[in-house]
Formats: C-alpha cells, sequence, structure tokens
C-alpha cells in the first residue's frame, strides 16, 4: 500500500514539474521505519535532529532521467509538538477516532490475518477509515496553522522542518531591528561537520599537586 502511494506522489511531481511536500505527523516514531524501507537505493535525503527524521527528500526523474522535483516527506510534529489528538481540538477541527489496535494485531497475527487482508473484514475497513479520517485532521490543521502564519508574520511554513527554524525565521523578519546585522545560517553540509563537535555536560577539573614542596 506505501509502494502504491509512494508511485501516485511521484505521478504528482512528475505533472507539477516540482517538488511536493508530503506532510507526516511523527515521522520519526512510526511511518519514517516504513517509508525508510522503500527509499532503500533512492538517493534520498535524510535530515536528522538527534537521531529524529526531520525530513526525507526524494529525487523524482522524468521519463528522460532528469530531475525535475522531489518528494519532501517532513515531520509536521517537528512543527507542532504535540499530539494529533490535541491539535485537533487546538485548531478546532472534528476528533480523532478511536480504533481497537490490540484486536487488529491479534487478528493479523493468526491464521486468519491472511484472509484480513484478501477478504476485506469489517475490521480492516475500520482502520482504513480511522487513517483517512487522521489525515483529513492533519491537512485542516496544517492549512490553518499555515494561514495563521503567514497573515501575521508573512512568512510560508513549507519553507521551514521545524519550529525552533519558524521562531528563528519570524525573528528575523519582523524583530530584527538592524537590517545591517547579518546573522549566518548553517549550511546542512557545515552543520554535519560541526556537530560531532559538540558537546554536553563537560567540565575540566584542574588538581594542584607538586613533589617535595
Amino acid at each position: 500500500m506505501l509502494r502504491a502511494m509512494f508511485l501516485d506522489l511521484q505521478k504528482i511531481v512528475r505533472s507539477r514539474e516540482r517538488s511536493l511536500n508530503v506532510i507526516v505527523h511523527n515521522l520519526s516514531g512510526f511511518d519514517g521505519i516504513f517509508l525508510m524501507k522503500i527509499f532503500s537505493g533512492l538517493n534520498a535525503q535524510i535530515i536528522k535532529n538527534d537521531q529524529k527524521l526531520i525530513s526525507i527528500s526524494v529525487p523524482v526523474e522524468n521519463s528522460k532521467g532528469k530531475v525535475i522535483g522531489s518528494l519532501v516527506f517532513k515531520d509536521s510534529l517537528q512543527m507542532l509538538p504535540v499530539s494529533l489528538n490535541a491539535l485537533a481540538a487546538v485548531f478546532g477541527t472534528f476528533p480523532k477516532d478511536h480504533f481497537n489496535f490490540e484486536l487488529f494485531d491479534k487478528v493479523s497475527a493468526s491464521k486468519s490475518g491472511l484472509a484480513l487482508t484478501l477478504l476485506g473484514s469489517p475490521l480492516l475497513e475500520d482502520l482504513k477509515r480511522y487513517n483517512k479520517k487522521d489525515c483529513i485532521i492533519l491537512y485542516k490543521v496544517w492549512h490553518d496553522f499555515q494561514i495563521l502564519i503567514y497573515n501575521v508574520f508573512g512568512l510560508n511554513i513549507n519553507i521551514f522542518s521545524t519550529l525552533s527554524g519558524l521562531a528563528f525565521g519570524i525573528f528575523r523578519a519582523k524583530f530584527l531591528k538592524d537590517k545591517n546585522i547579518k546573522i549566518n545560517v548553517t549550511t546542512n553540509e557545515i552543520d554535519k561537520t560541526i556537530r560531532p563537535g559538540y558537546t554536553g555536560g563537560h567540565v575540566d577539573i584542574y588538581k594542584p599537586h607538586g613533589f617535595n614542596l
């Protein structure tokens, strides 16, 4: 199912001839694990922070083998760091549904799990409706948040990957009075080079000592 979705998204990029952002809530904790299996060998560019996936960018080629854009999977949890259920309440969308995952796991692990997949039991249909509603909620939340930030600060949230990055962008655009002050933004290449040198809680202790004093 994921591979079919990926192929459909590639078709959208080819028809638009430009990159497409795909928003996933909790990319690191769940969906990213499965997506990485599909992207193996596709020259995907992965951005991480403290072992958490921030985004996965997969280049898309046209029929002539020319890269015309990318599929950029972004973790909305890095921008909106609360549960989807909480976001639904804050942004006033309809609430999440409840689904019995324990029962689904038991059925899938049993011999009837094959029939569940092939024949389409009511439980499987419930799961599809549950996932579809989650996607609609996330779309509405992301859309409303995007409109809010643009109306207040004039910024497009899609050019940022994290909430801290958005906050820094807002500061530079709206609160940095002296525009002559240049604040350098570290590129991904430089960040990869210097990040291994970061340390935390490191303390040097010098104990004086001597001999025959």
